[in-house]
């Protein structure tokens, strides 16, 4: 569970982190929901994301689970005394879970990291076409370190 919540944060703290650098007027857009900001960012950057197909398909997945733990509401849940299975594990036989109990699978936290990464470095590969960094290392004489712009996991700002 919190490996797909975490997800749902690093994705959301992404969006207003490019959001930020990109968009001039971002905290007006501060509390817009994570797909209208991200329909922003991409417009602005040049991507088209297809939602009914992954990676972006997993981040609708992904909110509606974040949103049904943030938001927590009350269910009233039916057993389902049906066996699908003569092998199923008997002790879970009608055990009643809601959706978001159902989501939290090894299979689905590892599409959503994955899913979540490959966008990110999507959007970042977009950003990086339209403001190239600069062509050379830059060099700090104080502390005698050449700083590269390298791809992975580095801030959007160009030093």
């Amino acid at each position: 569970m919190s490996s797909l919540l975490f997800s749902a944060f690093t994705f959301e703290a992404y969006l207003n982190h490019v959001g930020n650098i990109v968009i001039p007027f971002w905290n007006e857009l501060d509390r817009l929901p994570y797909y209208k900001k991200l329909n922003v960012i991409t417009t602005h950057i040049g991507i088209t994301p297809d939602a009914s197909k992954r990676p972006y398909q997993t981040i609708k997945s992904l909110f509606r689970f974040r949103n049904s733990i943030a938001h927590g509401r009350s269910q009233i849940l039916a057993p389902d005394p049906r066996i699908t299975d003569i092998h199923d594990n008997l002790s879970n036989y009608g055990k009643p879970t809601t959706e978001w109990e159902d989501y939290c699978s090894i299979d689905n936290v590892n599409t959503a990291i994955n899913d979540v990464q490959q966008i990110i470095t999507d959007i970042h590969k977009a950003y990086l076409k339209r403001h190239p960094p600069q062509r050379f290392p830059i060099y700090n004489p104080s502390f005698k370190v050449k700083v590269h712009h390298t791809f992975q996991y580095t801030p959007l700002k160009v030093f």
